[in-house]
């Protein structure tokens, strides 16, 4: 009887964990061109995120902790293109959930593939 009542708290965790994976509703939408030059703006909430005029890096940084330099193989017909993307999960999120939320979200909406690794580069002195 203490394995079943186990099993069901685990899977109550399970279920818990993969609500968190994924905001309730999102928007992405591409930035209308206008007169005047786009403000960037990043606005992050417990449980929300607002960014207007944003560029995919400036999504990348945001959401992997990335530096400019780490940043490589971007599409150059969307490397200059500016998004406005609004996000709302179910409930309060940390900001570690919220960026793992974005991280699938751009998966899904821009078939983002991502690698990790190491490279070595010249450097001047």
């Amino acid at each position: 009887m203490a394995f079943a009542r186990l099993a069901v708290f685990a899977l109550m965790g399970a279920l818990a964990a993969a609500q968190v994976t994924s905001f309730e509703v999102a928007s992405i939408k591409p930035r209308q061109r206008g007169l005047q030059p786009p403000q960037t703006r990043m606005l992050v909430v417990p449980g929300r995120i607002s960014f207007d005029a944003v560029l995919l890096a400036d999504c990348l940084r945001w959401a992997y902790g990335l530096a400019d330099y780490q940043i490589v193989g971007l599409p150059a017909s969307i490397s200059g293109a500016r998004f406005d993307i609004q996000a709302r999960a179910a409930g309060p999120a940390s900001d570690a959930e919220l960026r793992e939320m974005f991280r699938r979200l751009l998966e899904e909406r821009f078939a983002l593939k991502t690698r990790r690794g190491a490279e070595t580069m010249r450097v001047s002195v």
